[in-house]
């Protein structure tokens, strides 16, 4: 039998599988932009002939970089957002006081079971 789940749980689960989903994507996106630049740079030597043109190597790095660089903070934000909603649904979010009914996730629980005799 599953657990109800309460909304601010619904929320950070949520939280964490965009995050989660953003960093993959900025990693694939890095990675790819970082390799096309890296065969633009071949290409460039190749077409250049026997001593290749210093500019067209440094755009095509460059270019390469550029991605990376723009997508290096995203990764960082989308990184923390998913830590911090991983940390968060580790531990209990709230814990009803009115109750008289202990449940295990509850400090009190082991104590209460303990005394009873």
């Amino acid at each position: 039998m599953r657990k109800q789940q309460s909304p601010a749980e619904r929320r950070l689960r949520r939280i964490k599988s965009v995050a989660a989903l953003i960093l993959f994507g900025c990693i694939v996106i890095s990675v790819f932009g970082t390799v096309h630049g890296m065969v633009r740079s071949f290409n460039a030597i190749a077409l250049g002939g026997s001593a290749p043109i210093e500019e067209d190597l440094a755009e095509s790095i460059q270019s390469s970089m550029t991605l990376t660089r723009i997508l290096i903070p995203i990764m960082f934000i989308a990184g923390i957002a998913w830590v911090g909603s991983w940390c968060k649904l580790r531990r209990p979010l709230t814990i009803d006081i009115g109750s008289d009914r202990l449940t295990a996730d509850d400090p009190g629980y082991q104590h209460t079971q303990q005394n009873d005799g």
